[in-house]
Parts: structure tokens; sequence; C-alpha cells
């Protein structure tokens, strides 16, 4: 039978003998000589229903418990183990949702786990004891550090980390990182056997290393020791603490890793999930940062609110070709002759099908700059991995699909799935990997292409607070948008971030789901659930508190206030009556657009939510610890968020007027998943919180970069590399330190010097200065109304659309109607506004004098506009409306067409009057008129008059009610 996990049995194995080995967890599956041929057995029937969603349900495992069952040998134990083991890898590594009555098996391997941690509770006390004191020794002699002493220091100062990890990180240089003054320790993950692809990118992690970890292990690296395997460190560690100060030992790998972990469980209090979260690195990924060069980003920002698809209007206008041309093998075979593509020119998106852009695209890449591993590809891979436009047959690509998350994964499954060959699924796979990076397509999923018994795909990025800080006032600030796409477009990235929400949660938020918990709060309760427009990914409701800053609160409160009075069921992003589409488009492509041009290719609109979780974890645990002294290092755009007035009023709702240490802080991991959106912590600890950096602060506060301690004169010449016995310790400490220089001779000589780790940092790699000038997100917080006064400033510029003026005029004259604007938007171009050129002004000019009338010349006040829109609906009071006169020739009529057949006055319904001198040929002027001033069934009236000159009176009526002002600021914007 078929296997459809694709998973060998030998790999199953080896985890497990890994798992055990490096935890004492205890196996599952006794080895027999028939072990691979269970777990087969159990394999080839799987139930096919659960490969799609990683989800094994009580249905499911009834059916491979009932097939065990029915095994009448002594087999059926065997076949019952090999479930066992199969749960166990797609539970640990593949991240695999198991059913409830599986749960037995995971507690038993938690309990035994933690009872193996109390039972090593007193030997980690000697080792860590025996360990301080061989440091004093190292630091007065200035050792060369040995394989065994690199490990320990590392498993006892940086994170309980097993012997497989040990081994691969002292065979590893690379493994050592500095960042400016950030000292890392990069971890890379196991990989299963069989499993690696050519294609896959290491997934790695990192690590927080203290200031003499970092000098230590340096220096372990200068000697160039010969690499080890996992045997000879077991060996060396042995042998090296069966010695003096230590007289322990010997252990096995496993015993190994669980007297580390004890050790950081009962030395600093972590609690089991965290230390399961610093002792696993295979629980969490890191990422390297590309920023865009400044090149880029000004290229990127440029095309903010550019559209680059075509309309209605102009897509009919254009005979869609029945096959796209494919550019992508011109390009190749302009490489093979050439040698370059130097003079090659990217083709349009059109509309129909975006696929030939994106291929075109995707080729131009992997020429310039390789692969994932390697940085040239041969011409024969080039063309393998690039002419694959057979696998898109009979399904093209439209603007529409690609925009809408949930019809491209439909059309990506689609196409996935028609693949005959494992090899051609894998060519489109890494096709599909291409598009998460572009702005149009970063919402495509490839997790549901992705092995199922491999560990689910992740896409780490963090986007900083300052840079939220950045792409919200370019936003805001730019030349082209509308005021009020421009406010949608910040709301929705302010949203998405501390809301931590999807982009179809954004956009289907209603004005109800967003409460103020007061007037000018910048706290807000958040309900996300199943609207008409559609359902949560869980399918499950959830209500979240959050707080933004005072200046994105602003925004968010002006958004709510313009829908005031409307029905509570209505989106708070967009016009009334806005398709989705249209949203995606106009709100959420801009903002993925300004997160690429400040964050680089590979951010995307979903890192914003995976930004706000990160923020919210760190908001948790500084509610839990407690610690002034912490520091965030590379994470400080986070300080003003994490407050302790921020913190409180974050979690004020369950606070309820206690204090801090009166909650019952183990409930705050449910919490925290239940606010997200998940069922289990380590879907977010694997998803969506990147590194360990963070975490380090407030394991080990004392040891934070930023707190004060003692340091040894020992110490102190290791760290800032002097010889043991330099006496020019004391100018550096005078340069260091002002307390210094206040002490006595004496007690400069006997007593450590009180120093923090960060000074120390600073002096060994003194910053660059900078003469940047102040950022976005300093006058931010610096002034609560900035972004509201930068988006005021593009209100204030001359030559403003017809749609930003009236929404100023409405606003200033305190007479805002949202139904009416939005009335106005839907018939005049919609997000495609347009000043007056020169051409029309030029036109306007020709025209004449535009006049407005009132129905029937009466002026209703404000307050009675309800009364006065029943009137003209029920027909007893004439619409007010705009009229021209004009000399009835052709000439006119070109300016006439030039300004009022332009799409945002089509919002303004024609009507003509031809009055006709009694001695003038009615005939020629009424065919001019219906010619070329009306259109369709646009009214025509003749009048003739005895005396007086010929002319046309051209009415522009509103096509529904309007209040007086919308004409006022019409004719103002006509005539301005």
């Amino acid at each position: 039978m078929n296997n459809i996990l694709k998973l060998a049995p030998n790999t199953i194995l080896t985890y497990l003998e890994y798992s055990h080995n490096n935890s004492e967890v205890p196996l599952p599956y006794k080895q027999h000589a028939s072990a691979t041929e269970d777990i087969h057995w159990v394999l080839s029937r799987w139930p096919d229903e659960s490969v799609p969603l990683r989800t094994l349900t009580d249905e499911h495992y009834l059916q491979l418990s009932q097939a065990i069952n029915q095994v009448p040998t002594g087999k059926r134990k065997h076949y019952r183990q090999a479930l066992n083991a199969i749960l166990i890898y797609l539970y640990d590594i593949a991240q695999w949702q198991l059913p409830r009555r599986t749960e037995k098996l995971f507690v038993d391997r938690d309990l035994v786990w933690f009872t193996r941690l109390s039972e090593q509770a007193a030997l980690a006390y000697d080792l860590w004891q025996g360990y301080q004191e061989e440091q004093e020794n190292a630091l007065r002699n200035h050792v060369h550090p040995s394989a065994a002493q690199a490990a320990l220091t590392i498993a006892q100062e940086v994170a309980p980390l097993s012997l497989n990890h040990l081994t691969a990180i002292l065979n590893n240089p690379v493994c050592l990182e500095r960042t400016g003054q950030q000292t890392q320790l990069k971890v890379f993950h196991y990989q299963p056997p069989s499993t690696t692809s050519q294609e896959t990118e290491a997934t790695f992690t990192r690590y927080h290393l203290t200031l003499h970890c970092y000098c230590f292990l340096a220096k372990y690296y200068q000697t160039k020791s010969p690499s080890l395997t996992q045997r000879q460190l077991l060996n060396q560690l042995n042998e090296h603490i069966s010695t003096e100060p230590y007289h322990l030992g010997p252990y096995s790998a496993s015993q190994w890793h669980t007297l580390f972990q004890s050790l950081w469980h009962y030395r600093d209090n972590v609690p089991p999930t965290l230390l399961k979260d610093i002792s696993q690195p295979e629980r969490h990924v890191d990422f390297d940062v590309t920023p865009p060069s400044p090149k880029q980003q000004k290229n990127l920002l440029a095309a903010l609110y550019q559209q680059d698809w075509l309309t209605d209007k102009k897509r009919n206008a254009i005979m869609v070709r029945s096959k796209p041309r494919w550019s992508q093998r011109q390009l190749i075979k302009q490489w093979f002759d050439k040698g370059n593509i130097s003079s090659s020119v990217v083709p349009d998106l059109h509309p129909e099908n975006v696929l030939e852009h994106y291929l075109f695209l995707y080729c131009r890449e992997l020429i310039l700059y390789g692969g994932v591993h390697r940085e040239s590809l041969s011409k024969a891979t080039i063309t393998k991995y690039c002419n694959i436009e057979v696998c898109f047959n009979d399904e093209p690509l439209s603007y529409e699909v690609a925009i809408d998350q949930e019809q491209l994964q439909q059309w990506a499954k689609r196409v996935y799935e028609k693949q005959e060959s494992d090899t051609h699924k894998g060519l489109v796979h890494y096709f599909f990997r291409f598009l998460t990076t572009q702005a149009l397509t970063d919402h495509l999923d490839i997790d549901a292409f992705e092995s199922p018994s491999l560990a689910p795909t992740v896409d780490p990025f963090r986007i900083p607070l300052t840079a939220l800080h950045e792409i919200v006032d370019a936003l805001l600030t730019h030349s082209e948008g509308t005021l009020l796409q421009r406010l949608y477009c910040a709301v929705s990235a302010i949203i998405a971030y501390f809301a931590m929400l999807r982009r179809g949660e954004v956009l289907r938020l209603r004005i109800k789901d967003i409460i103020p918990l007061s007037d000018k709060s910048t706290a807000f309760r958040i309900t996300v659930m199943k609207t008409i427009e559609g359902d949560t990914k869980s399918h499950k409701a959830r209500t979240l508190d959050t707080v933004l800053p005072e200046s994105m609160a602003i925004l968010i409160h002006i958004a709510i206030q313009l829908k005031k009075g409307f029905h509570d069921n209505v989106p708070l992003i967009g016009f009334d009556k806005e398709k989705m589409s249209s949203r995606q488009l106009n709100y959420l492509l801009p903002v993925t657009k300004a997160i690429k041009a400040h964050c680089g290719k590979k951010a995307r609109f979903h890192h914003l939510r995976k930004s706000g979780i990160h923020l919210s974890q760190q908001q948790m645990l500084q509610l839990a610890y407690q610690h002034p002294t912490h520091d965030l290092g590379a994470y400080a755009d986070l300080k003003p968020m994490l407050t302790p007035d921020i913190v409180r009023k974050r979690f004020n709702y369950w606070l309820e007027g206690r204090d801090e240490q009166e909650i019952n802080d183990n409930l705050l991991f449910d919490e925290f998943t239940r606010q997200v959106g998940h069922q289990h912590y380590a879907t977010t600890r694997w998803s969506y919180l990147h590194g360990t950096q963070w975490l380090f602060p407030y394991l080990r506060p004392e040891q934070a970069s930023s707190a004060q301690q003692t340091f040894s004169h020992a110490q102190l010449r290791f760290l800032l590399g002097l010889a043991s016995d330099s006496n020019d310790l004391s100018r550096q400490l005078s340069l260091l330190s002002q307390h210094y220089n206040t002490l006595s001779t004496r007690d400069k000589q006997k007593n450590p010097v009180l120093l923090s780790e960060q000074a120390l940092r600073t002096y060994l790699w003194p910053a660059e200065t900078n003469h940047s000038p102040e950022s976005v997100a300093e006058k931010a917080n610096e002034n609560p109304k900035y972004y509201y006064q930068q988006w005021g400033k593009s209100a204030t510029k001359q030559h403003a659309s017809f749609i930003d003026q009236l929404f100023i005029n409405m606003r200033m004259k305190n007479y805002f109607d949202f139904n009416v604007l939005s009335q106005v938007w839907a018939s005049s171009g919609k997000h495609s506004p347009r000043s007056l050129g020169k051409t029309q002004r030029t036109a306007l000019c020709g025209l004449g004098t535009i006049t407005l009338l009132s129905g029937k010349g009466e002026v209703i006040a404000p307050n009675h506009r309800d009364q006065k829109a029943s009137l003209i609906a029920s027909g007893q009071l004439p619409r007010s409306s705009l009229q021209i006169q004009v000399a009835s020739n052709a000439r006119n009529a070109g300016y006439f067409e030039a300004v009022f057949r332009q799409p945002e006055w089509q919002w303004l319904a024609c009507s003509f009057t031809l009055t006709v001198n009694r001695k003038t040929k009615v005939a020629r002027l009424l065919s001019l008129v219906n010619t070329r001033y009306a259109n369709g069934k646009e009214k025509v009236t003749v009048i003739k008059q005895h005396e007086g000159a010929s002319h046309l009176t051209i009415t522009l009526t509103p096509k529904f009610s309007v209040p007086e002002l919308v004409l006022q600021q019409a004719l103002q914007t006509l005539t301005s």
C-alpha cells in the first residue's frame, strides 16, 4: 500500500533515538528486527484526509486502532508501538494536531522529564559550584579553554543545550556572531535524515551571549581545535568533571542534557514552558535581516499608491491575448546568447494573467542571484526551474484572484494537485515560494504544499516598532492617494500590528468590533469573529485588549468617528458598500509595499501580526517578572510600550485593580495563546516568536547588559583583552567609569569594580556617532498629534482632488455625512481621483461662469437635511444643480467634454436646454448638441425665443440627494 506521508521508517527511528539520547525521554518503541516493517505497515494504512491539515482526528485514530486490533497475533503490540512512535514524530517534528485520547502519551513524557529534573537538582548545584570555582582559576591564569570547558560555559551561561547541539557549535566558528555591540550565538537546527533538500535553507535560532561567554568562545575558536564527535565531547566532559574542583560523573549524553536543564530550572526559576524553549532550539527559528538600499527604498515608496493594474474601462478596451508570451523563455535565450540580461524589459502586469510577469521576475532573480545555497546556477537548472508554464495550463492567475487570499489559495491548490509527478510539484512549489515575496501575492500560504512529515514552513521576520512608525508616516504623507485611502492604509497597518490580526480579519473588522475603553483612550477592546464576509482561521471568535501609542490611537478614533451613526455591522476600513476586493487592493496592498520599502523584500503584511504577537509576549513577560533593570538590547524599539503604566493598562481587564503579584501568572501562556487565536503555545512559539535573545534578560536579569555587576580585576583583564599581570587596567577603568576615579588607591586595588556590561561593550566597540535627524518614532512619541498633523498637512495642498476637498470641507463645517461622501466617491472614479489639470482649467475658463441653483431657491439649515432629502425624493422639492450657459459650438463641446466627461464628475447627471432664436435653424444646432454634448438618454430640451442669441444651458444635477454643501464645494473646486 502507498505511504501517503512519504515518511521513511528509518527517519522516525533515528529521531526517537536522538530524542532519547538528548533528553532521557523513554523510547515508545523497543528496537527489534521488524521495527522498520511495523512502522511501514502503519504508515501504509494512514488516512488520506488527515494529511492536508496535519490533523489526526478521533475518527482517523479509531480507523488506525481498528486496523491494528484486527491483527490476531502478538504483532498487534508491535503495531501499537509503531503507531505511538509515528505520533511522537509527527507531534514533535511536523507539529501535527492529535486527538485528546493520545495526550497521555505526551503527558507521561513530560512527567518523566520533570521527574528527572528534580532528581538531578543536587548534582546541578554541585556542577554550578565547581564551574564557578574553575572559572575564577581560568580568569586568573588566562588558560586556553578546552572543548569541555567551552561546552560547560555554553550550557550553564547561554542555554541548557544537548550535547548534539554543543558539538555542532564547537565545530563551527560561524555560530559566534557580533552585530555592533550585540553578541549572539547562532544555533542550527537538527535535521531528520532524508528530509533535507538542496533548495531548503537550513533553519537556525539565536541566543544572547554575555560578554564573558563571547570572549571565552572567541578564545576557544582561536585555538583551532580539531572537529569533535558527540562521543568525543561526552568522553572529554566526563573526564573533565572527574577531577578537581568537580569530582562528579560520569554521565550519559541524555543525563548531561537533563543536568543542564535542572540547573537552569532551579538556579534561575525558569518555568517548564520557557525551559523547553531555551533547551530545544527546534522550537523556534530566527532570521537574517537584509534592509533595502536607499535607492530601492526610494523607488518602492514612489510607487506606494501606484495602481499597477488596469481599470475595468481600460481592460475592456484591450484585446486580451489568448496566451501569454512567456517572456522568461526570451530572457533565458538572451542569457544563453549574450551572457547578460541588462537590456531585458520586464513584461507588463496583465490583469487577466499575472503569471508571465512573475515568471519573468523569478527567472531574472535566479540568473542574477542564484539559488538558496549556490550563488550561480547552471543554464540547465535555470531552464528546468523557469520553463514551467506548462504547469499552469488552463489555470491563469488574474489580478483579482491574486489579491484575494482565499481565491489565491484555492488557485494554488488546484495547480499543485494537477501536477502528476513529484518533480513538477517541486518546481511549482519553488515558484510559489517566490510569489510569497511579492507584494501582490505575499499572503499565499505555502504550508499546504509542504511534506506533512516535515516541520511546517515558517517565514520568520519581525517588523521593529520604529519601522512601523516609518511605514505609517510614509502611508499618511505620500503625495498620491486620497486622504481617506491614506488614513485607512495607516489604520490597517496599526490594527494588524497591535491587535495581532490577519489581513482578512483587518478587512472584516466592523465598527462594533473595536471599542475604545474611553473617549480618548489609547486602550481598545477588539472582537474578532465570523461576519458575512468570512470567518476566522480557527472558526472561533476571540476578544483581546490592546494599547496603542497615543499618536496612533488618534487615527483609530478618527476612523471610528467618521462612521458615527452608521449601522454597527459596517466594516471599519473603507467606504460604504465598498467591495472587499477593492479594500484589499487599495488599503492592504499599499501597506505591503511600504513594509517592503522599509524592511526588505522578505517582509510582508502578515509580519505585522507576528510583530504584534512578539510585543504582546514581551508585555506578558514584563507583567510576570517585573524586572525594572531588564534591557532589550536589539529590541530597544519596544521600550515605549513596556513601561509599567502601559503594561498595566494592557492587562487591566485581567488585573481588575489587583496588584501584579496577586494574579495567577501560571495562566499567562493560556491567556496569551487565546488572544492570538491559537490552540497550543508551541504553534505560536514556532511560527511567531523568533529567536530567544529577548528572553535572556527576563530569565537572568542580574546578567543583563544594563544591570550593574561586580567584576573582579582578573575578569576585567580577560574581558578587555589584557594580560593576566597587566598594569594598564587602572588606566582603562578610569576611562570606563567616573565612579572608579573617585575611589582611593587602596579601594581600587582591593575591591571589585561595579560596572554594567553595556559600559564595557560601548568601550570595546564604540558605536558610530549618529548625526541623523530625529526619527519618526521619536517625533511621534514626543508629540501625540504628530500623525494627525502629518495627515492634515497633505489636506492643505492646493489642487487636491474633488473628493479630498469635499471631505475636508465637510469636516471643517461640522456637516459630515459619510454616506453622501461614499456615494459621491462611488460615482466619481473611486480610487482614481484626479485634480483639475492645466487642460481642464483652460476648458473651464473657456466655458465661462458656472452658477449654483438651489432647489426652489430655498436654503434649508444643515440640521434639516434629512427633511430636505425626503422632500427631494418625493418630488416635492427639486434638487439643487449647477448651470453653465455657453454658445452651442464645437469648441465649447470640447471644453465641456474635457471637464465633465471625466470620471470624477460622473456623480452629476447632465441635461441640456437649447435656446434657439426663431430665425436660426434648429436642426443644425440640435444635431451638434446630440452628437457632441449629450450622451445616450440624457435629456435635451429645445426652447425658441423671439430675441437674443441662441445658447445652450447645461444643467448638472446630482444623481442622488446631496446636501447643498456638496454642490457648493463642487462649484468652489471648478472655479478656484
